[in-house]
C-alpha cells in the first residue's frame, strides 16, 4: 500500500504542473513517498502565489511522515520542496472520517472544502451524518474560519471554484432535506451551493429526480453562470431524458443558483463525468468515462473509455471523444495547454488500442490532444500495483 501512495503523490504532482505543451512526455526526475503505514492518500496539489507546493491529501496513518491525526481519517496539508522533502505539515479533523476533495488559494490562505463526520477536534459542529466541511487556513496552518453545512443524512461535497462575484461555489451530493437543504427529490441529490468569504453559507440548491443525482464538478464563467457536471440515473424531476443506466448530468445556474438547464449526455450502459474546465476559447470541457456505444457515444474500446467533450455556454456540442483500451479508463483531470490542446490525467488498465503499455494493474495514464482532441502523445506511470491520478 505505500509505493501506492508513492505514485500517486507524484503523478498529482505532473498533472499540477503540465499546463504548457510539451513536444513529448515528461520525464520522470525524482519519485517521493508521502505517508505513514496505513491508508494515505493525495486530493490535490497547487502551486502557491508564493511558488511554493502543497500537497492536500487524507491520512489513516499517525507516524513516520504524518506528525498528528486526530482519529480515523484526517485531512493533512503538506508543503513540499522541489525535490519532493516535507517543508512542513498539518493534519486537520476530529475522532471520525475528514475528507478533504478540493483547495482553492486566496489571499495567501487556503480553503479547503470536502466532508466530514467528527463533531470535536477541529470541527464545531454536526448537524448528522456526513456534513460538508469547509475551512480556511493560513501557511502556519493556523485555522482562520470554518463551517459546517448540510443535514441530519449525508452530504458531501466534491468541488469547489471561486465566485466571480465573490464567496466560493461548492458542488456534490445530499441525502438531507433539513437544516441546510430544503429539499430533497429522492435518495441522493445534486448539491450546490454558495458561501461568502467567511464560509457562511449564501444559498443552497438541490436539484435532480427520484434516483441518484450527483455532482463531481463545478466552474463558472466570467458572466456568474454556474455549471455543474457529474451524474444521475434519474429520469423525473430536473432530469428530463435519461438514455439508460448512469447519464452525464450537466446543469447551467444562474448567479442565484436557479436552474437554467438540465442537460444529459450518454449511452444505454453506465456513464459518469468527473472533471471540468472553461477553456481560454470560452468553452466548457468536461472529463469522465462512459461504457456505452449507443445514442452520444459511437464507439467503446471495451469496459469503460475515456470521454471527452467540448460544449458551448448554452449546452451545444462541439465536440465528443472517446479513447482507451479493452479494459477500464477514467479521466480523473484536465488542463488547457498554451496552444489550445489539453493535457487529460487518466486511470488505466489496458495496453491495447490507444494505450501503449501497462506496467501492472491500474496505470497513471498522461495523454496530451490538440484542439481537436486528437493524440499528440502518451505515456503510462506506475508500477506492478495500482496507481491513480489526483
Amino acid at each position: 500500500m505505500r509505493q501506492k501512495h508513492l505514485i500517486i503523490t507524484f503523478l498529482c504532482f505532473i498533472g499540477a504542473i503540465l499546463q504548457t505543451r510539451a513536444a513529448s512526455p515528461p520525464l520522470v526526475d525524482w519519485t517521493k513517498c508521502l505517508g505513514g503505514s496505513n491508508s494515505d492518500f493525495s486530493s490535490k496539489i497547487v502551486k502557491s502565489s508564493s511558488g511554493k507546493i502543497w500537497v492536500l491529501g487524507n491520512v489513516d496513518s499517525n507516524n513516520q511522515d504524518v506528525a498528528f491525526n486526530h482519529g480515523s481519517t484526517d485531512i493533512w496539508l503538506s508543503q513540499i520542496s522541489d525535490s519532493g522533502q516535507i517543508v512542513q505539515q498539518f493534519s486537520f479533523g476530529g475522532s471520525s472520517i475528514d475528507v478533504a476533495t478540493s483547495i482553492v488559494e486566496e489571499n495567501g490562505n487556503f480553503i479547503i472544502a470536502g466532508y466530514t463526520s467528527s463533531s470535536n477536534g477541529d470541527v464545531n459542529f454536526n448537524h448528522g451524518g456526513f456534513d460538508a466541511w469547509v475551512f480556511c487556513v493560513d501557511t502556519n496552518g493556523v485555522m482562520l474560519w470554518q463551517n459546517t453545512l448540510g443535514g441530519s443524512n449525508g452530504d458531501l461535497i466534491y468541488s469547489m471554484t471561486k465566485s466571480t462575484t465573490g464567496g466560493f461555489i461548492l458542488a456534490g451530493g445530499s441525502f438531507s432535506n433539513d437544516f441546510d437543504l430544503s429539499l430533497n427529490h429522492g435518495d441522493e441529490d445534486a448539491w450546490v451551493l454558495k458561501i461568502d468569504d467567511q464560509g457562511n453559507l449564501l444559498w443552497s440548491q438541490s436539484f435532480g429526480g427520484t434516483n441518484l443525482d450527483v455532482l463531481f464538478g463545478v466552474v463558472e464563467n466570467s458572466s456568474g453562470e454556474i455549471f455543474v457536471s457529474g451524474t444521475t440515473n434519474s429520469s423525473d424531476g430536473d432530469i428530463n431524458t435519461n438514455f439508460g443506466n448512469y447519464d452525464w448530468l450537466i446543469l447551467k445556474l444562474n448567479i442565484a443558483g436557479n436552474l437554467i438547464f438540465s442537460k444529459t449526455c450518454g449511452g444505454s450502459s453506465y456513464d459518469a463525468a468527473q472533471t471540468m474546465i472553461i477553456s481560454t476559447s470560452q468553452t466548457i470541457l468536461i472529463g469522465g468515462y462512459s461504457r456505452s456505444n449507443d445514442f452520444d457515444l459511437t464507439t467503446n474500446y471495451g469496459s469503460t473509455d475515456c470521454w471527452l467533450i467540448e460544449m458551448t455556454f448554452n449546452g451545444s456540442l462541439v465536440n465528443s471523444k472517446t479513447f482507451g483500451g479493452s479494459q477500464a479508463e477514467n479521466i480523473f483531470d484536465l488542463k488547457e495547454t498554451y496552444d489550445g490542446g489539453f493535457i487529460v490525467a487518466v486511470g488505466t488498465t489496458s495496453s491495447d488500442f490507444d494505450v501503449s503499455t501497462n506496467l501492472g494493474g491500474e496505470d497513471v495514464w498522461i495523454v496530451n490532444l490538440d484542439m481537436n482532441f486528437n493524440i499528440e502523445w502518451k505515456k503510462s506511470y506506475g508500477g506492478s500495483n495500482n496507481d491513480r491520478p489526483s
